[in-house]
């Protein structure tokens, strides 16, 4: 109920324009579907550990390469320079 002003001139603006898919893809709703807690509680530890290493193994990847390639570029720099 707190967006029906912005609904309003979403369907306002959409209509001035002649867009009528768009009013009615806009007006679906989506449903959420809720988890599974049997796999949680099967699963929870996994899930997490990989929700927790990955991200930190991906950091550290970037800064590796990062790290790489800027002593590469600058040892080319600096060569060229002497």
């Amino acid at each position: 109920v707190v967006y029906d002003n912005k609904e309003f001139l979403l369907n306002t603006i959409n209509y001035l324009l002649d867009e009528n898919s768009l009013i009615s893809l806009r007006s679906r709703s989506v449903t959420i579907r809720n988890l599974d807690q049997t796999t949680i509680k099967e699963n929870g530890l996994v899930i997490k550990s990989i929700a927790l290493v990955v991200p930190i193994f991906v950091i550290i990847l970037v800064a590796v390469i990062l790290l790489s390639v800027r002593k590469r570029l600058y040892a080319i720099k600096h060569e060229i320079k002497s």
